[in-house]
């Protein structure tokens, strides 16, 4: 039934009803737009519920819809101010009363006025649709009580974005479409749509001819679809080596005084080692290098008598008489040290999956799979080891060695 708007300045309680749908179906679609899953599980299926009222309460009211808000009884203006109520509960998200909002959205179908013949429509299903590669079609139910579905003269019909949807199940409790994939408009791999449909529902007032009156109650309803992809999964690669670190070595100042050993006329201190530092090797492809210091003083002799990764042997004579002849000698030894650092370097791998979609992943010769990041469209960012089975969207499955991920068909993350 249409109804006018304003009389005067006082609003109609059709236009009142159709405001408040206006502003549920904006919170709707602005959840849509912004959407984390909990969003979606939530506001948009607390906006869903009071949509539904709202439809309700002008089917129950459709007597009432050309009276002016002053005209109209107590009980009507209450059921209008719950439905207020509602509808600014899920325009603010408040998410501690979005569940009590969709609660009570339900108990306020099941009060209204309506008489035994009039369908009443209570939920619809699915919460929302991810479009599969290996479906054609879904199910989309209404459930509620429908008096009239089983009678011929007064059929239902549901179009999904503007597709006649095919009947599969019709009965007094709930009438179930085949509605075909492409209605579910979303090429988005990343951002949710909302698609709208309308189911018409005819019933009877139940009176004997002439006075029977055949009537057609009006559902606007909206599904949520998800993007094409469950989100954004990377790869990640590591190869581990080992990596010859180089640098140059100089050891302590080594000083000897042949006044230590005097009044022997010479003596040759037994060889010792010079080590590279802790954790090196030296560089035997190199030759190291005994340097003086100034200040070298009589007869001394100072040899390198070998070297090997551990370290380099030397050799010092010197002569012990006083005078200037009394050895005294400082050197350092210079040589390079190297060290085998362990090294990991990593590869990046980008896959986009659809729902139904997966993927063996292969790793190149000499890689491991180090971890798997998946930005999923609700917002939550996971990084999956191989030992990990995923999540709620996305699988890992160990196969022979390595691991095939796979995007949860829709039927699989219902909640």
């Amino acid at each position: 039934m249409a109804a006018k708007a304003v009389t005067g300045n006082i609003p109609i309680l059709g236009s009142v009803l159709d405001g408040l749908m206006d502003r549920i179906n904006g919170s709707i679609q602005n959840a849509i737009n912004g959407v984390t899953y909990s969003v979606l599980t939530m506001e948009v299926e607390a906006g869903k519920q009071v949509s539904i009222a709202i439809q309700n309460a002008k089917e129950a009211y459709a007597d009432s819809l050309n009276l002016t808000m002053d005209k109209v009884n107590k009980v009507i203006t209450d059921k209008i101010d719950q439905l207020t109520n509602m509808v600014q509960i899920v325009e603010q998200n408040n998410k501690e009363l979005l569940a009590q909002a969709a609660a009570d959205a339900q108990q306020l179908v099941n009060t209204l006025p309506f008489s035994k013949q009039q369908p009443q429509l209570t939920t619809i299903a699915p919460q929302y649709v991810a479009i599969s590669s290996q479906a054609d079609t879904v199910l989309v139910k209404f459930s509620g009580n429908f008096p009239w579905s089983a009678d011929k003269r007064y059929p239902t019909s549901f179009k999904m974005n503007g597709q006649t949807c095919p009947i599969l199940t019709n009965t007094t409790q709930a009438l179930i479409y085949t509605v075909p994939v492409s209605a579910f408009t979303n090429t988005s791999l990343n951002k949710c749509a909302y698609v709208m449909g309308k189911l018409d529902v005819q019933w009877s007032n139940g009176w004997p001819w002439p006075a029977e009156r055949t009537h057609t109650a009006e559902y606007n309803t909206g599904i949520a679809v998800l993007p094409l992809s469950p989100g954004n999964i990377t790869a990640y690669y590591s190869t581990s080596g080992l990596k010859r670190v180089e640098k140059p070595y100089s050891s302590p100042t080594y000083t000897f005084n042949g006044n230590s050993w005097y009044p022997q006329r010479w003596v040759n201190i037994p060889p010792f080692t010079v080590p590279p530092e802790n954790g090196w090797k030296i560089d035997t492809s190199i030759q190291p290098r005994l340097v003086m210091h100034p200040g070298a003083h009589g007869n001394h002799t100072q040899n390198i008598i070998s070297s090997d990764q551990n370290g380099v042997q030397v050799a010092v004579g010197l002569q012990c008489d006083s005078g200037h002849y009394m050895g005294i000698i400082s050197f350092h030894i210079e040589f390079t040290e190297y060290q085998d650092q362990p090294t990991s370097t990593s590869r990046a791998e980008p896959i986009t999956l659809k729902w139904g979609d997966s993927k063996m992943l292969a790793p190149q010769p000499g890689e491991t799979i180090w971890k798997v990041n998946f930005a999923c469209f609700d917002g939550s960012d996971n990084d999956f080891g191989p030992a990990d089975t995923g999540n709620k969207y996305l699988k890992l499955v160990n196969e022979g060695g390595t691991i095939r991920l796979i995007a949860q068909t829709p039927d699989q993350i219902q909640p």
